[in-house]
C-alpha cells in the first residue's frame, strides 16, 4: 500500500473529475451556499476552531526563519504513536493492515493555500480553484496534482502519507466507520448534502474532527492525496485493473462535491474493505484535490528542536503542544529526551504532555 511513485513529468490539463463522479453512481449539483448552510458552518463549534487556527497565527506572526516556522508548523501536527498490529475487525487482506510501525507527526489541517505562499510557489504549479469562487481564501485548503503535493511535501521535509497511514488517522486504532467514531453525523464535514459549494476554512468543522488524534476534514472539503492506490467505492471494474499503473494514485476522503461516505466498507460478499477514495492520474488537477502530509516523527524532532530559542514563551508553546498529543505521547517523548543527542528543549514537550487530561 505505500508504493512511492516515481518522478513524472507533470502534463495534465487543469480540469476537475466531476464527470468521473457522475460516473460513480452519484449526482453532483454546485448548490449556492444558503444563508441557512453558512449559519450551519459557522456554528459555535466551529468559531472554537476558527480561534485555533487565530491563535496559530498570532504565534508565528513577525517570524520569518526556518526554526520559527517549523516551530509553527509543529503546533500544527498531531503526534500518531505507534500502533503495532491493528487491523479493521472483520476484514482480511493487506488493506485491512492499520499499524503504525514508528510515531508519525501529521498535520492537523490540510495543506493551505497560505502554507504555498510561504514556500513562494512558482506560479501554475497550483489551480487558485477560481471557478465561481470569490478572490483569493489564504486558510481554503490548496488545490493541488499528486505531483505538485509531492514537490511541496520535499520543500517542507515531509511526505505523502501512505493509504494504510491516512485511513489509520482517520478512523483510529478502534476502526471507527467515520474520522469522529461510529455514527453518521449532519453538518459536521463540508460535503455535498451541506450545500456550500466551495471549500471551507480548513478547521472549521470542529465535531467533524477524528478521534483520538484530532486531524480536520479526513471527511469532505477536499480529496486528500495519498502515496499508493487502494480499491474506491466509486472504481469501475477497468479502473481497478489499472490500480497499479505508475501514472495513477489515489485520493481518500471525498471533498465539498461528494456525498458523505463511511471512511470504508465491504467489496461485494467478499471481506476485503474498500475504502472512500478515487483513484487519478497523477497530474489530475482540480479544485477539490489537496493534501495533508506527515513525517516520521523522531528524526524530524531531533533534527528541528535543536534550532528552537529557549525563551518562555518558545518553552509556553512547546508545552501547550505536548498537552495537544495528550498522555499517549509521554513514553515515546520520553525515549526521544533521554538519547544522548537530545535537544534540551524536548523536556518541555514531555512536561506538557504529562500535565494533559486523563
Amino acid at each position: 500500500m505505500g508504493r512511492g511513485w516515481p518522478a513524472i513529468a507533470e502534463s495534465g490539463t487543469r480540469r476537475d473529475h466531476r464527470s468521473r463522479e457522475r460516473a460513480g453512481g452519484f449526482v453532483l449539483k454546485r448548490a449556492a451556499c444558503s444563508r441557512r448552510s453558512t449559519r450551519r458552518c459557522t456554528s459555535a463549534p466551529a468559531a472554537s476552531a476558527a480561534l485555533l487556527l487565530s491563535l496559530l497565527g498570532a504565534a508565528c506572526s513577525g517570524a520569518q526563519g526556518s526554526e520559527s516556522r517549523s516551530l509553527y508548523e509543529l503546533e500544527r501536527m498531531v503526534l500518531v504513536p505507534a500502533v503495532p498490529r491493528t487491523r479493521l475487525a472483520g476484514f482480511s487482506g493487506p488493506d485491512a493492515d492499520l499499524s503504525i510501525p514508528e510515531p508519525l507527526l501529521v498535520d492537523r489541517f490540510e495543506v493551505t493555500r497560505a502554507d504555498l505562499a510561504h514556500y513562494r510557489w512558482p506560479a501554475g504549479e497550483t489551480w487558485d480553484g477560481t471557478d465561481g469562487t470569490e478572490g483569493r481564501r489564504d486558510h481554503w485548503p490548496a488545490a493541488l496534482s499528486f505531483v505538485a503535493a509531492r514537490n511541496l511535501a520535499e520543500r517542507r521535509g515531509m511526505r505523502l502519507l501512505t493509504p494504510r497511514e491516512w485511513i489509520h488517522v482517520a478512523v483510529g486504532p478502534r476502526g471507527h466507520n467515520y474520522p469522529w467514531g461510529p455514527n453518521f453525523q449532519i453538518s459536521v464535514a463540508n460535503t455535498l448534502d451541506l450545500g456550500l459549494g466551495r471549500p471551507a476554512d480548513t478547521g472549521t468543522f470542529e465535531r467533524g474532527k477524528s478521534h483520538p488524534y484530532g486531524c480536520y476534514d479526513l471527511l469532505g472539503n477536499v480529496w486528500e492525496w495519498v502515496d499508493g492506490v487502494v480499491p474506491g467505492y466509486y472504481d469501475s471494474q477497468e479502473e481497478r485493473t489499472m490500480l497499479a499503473h505508475p501514472r495513477r494514485a489515489s485520493a481518500m476522503g471525498g471533498s465539498f462535491l461528494s456525498v458523505p461516505r463511511a471512511t470504508f466498507g465491504l467489496i461485494g460478499k467478499t471481506s476485503r474493505p474498500e475504502f472512500h477514495a478515487i483513484t487519478l492520474d497523477v497530474a489530475h488537477q482540480a479544485s477539490d484535490l489537496g493534501v495533508r502530509l506527515g513525517i516520521e516523527a523522531r528524526p524530524w524532532l531531533l533534527e528541528h528542536a535543536a534550532g528552537w530559542g529557549g525563551d518562555d514563551a518558545t518553552r509556553a508553546r512547546l508545552r501547550a503542544v505536548g498537552e495537544s498529543w495528550g498522555r499517549d505521547a509521554v513514553d515515546f517523548l520520553e525515549s526521544l529526551g533521554s538519547a544522548e543527542d537530545a535537544p534540551p528543549l524536548l523536556s518541555e514537550l514531555v512536561e506538557g504532555a504529562r500535565r494533559a487530561a486523563p
